[in-house]
């Protein structure tokens, strides 16, 4: 097993010039039903929808420059989300770049809500 690029490589036998592929693919020969990764996830969507309009009503009540760091943190968490969802289309079982969309959302989550009690703290 190999380690290369945040893909793991499994040698198909025991003869190191086997050919080799990533254990992602390996999964999908096995099973060709397995299905796609669905990344919609009510729960989440809704708590980032309410967060986010929280935030937008107490907005006024931030410094300014706390507002701009907000709001390119959360467009690199939001570029982070994107990239995962599109890098896990075409390896839909890559478990490093699943746990790493799970965190994103968290991360994501938690700065919601920490900027949302910021935000909503005099009011």
């Amino acid at each position: 097993m190999v380690l290369s690029g945040g893909l793991v490589w499994m040698a198909r036998s025991g003869d190191p010039r086997a050919d080799v592929q990533p254990i992602s693919a390996q999964v999908q020969e096995a099973d060709p039903a397995i299905a796609r990764a669905n990344f919609a996830d009510k729960h989440y969507d809704r708590a980032i929808v309410d967060l986010q309009r929280t935030l937008d009503e107490g907005r006024k009540s931030l410094d300014p420059e706390t507002v701009r760091v907000l709001e390119e943190n959360l467009t690199a968490i939001d570029r982070a989300i994107e990239q995962c969802r599109r890098a896990l289309d075409t390896d839909p079982s890559n478990v490093y770049l699943n746990t790493h969309l799970a965190e994103a959302r968290q991360r994501k989550l938690l700065l919601l809500r920490r900027a949302t009690a910021l935000a909503t703290r005099g009011t």
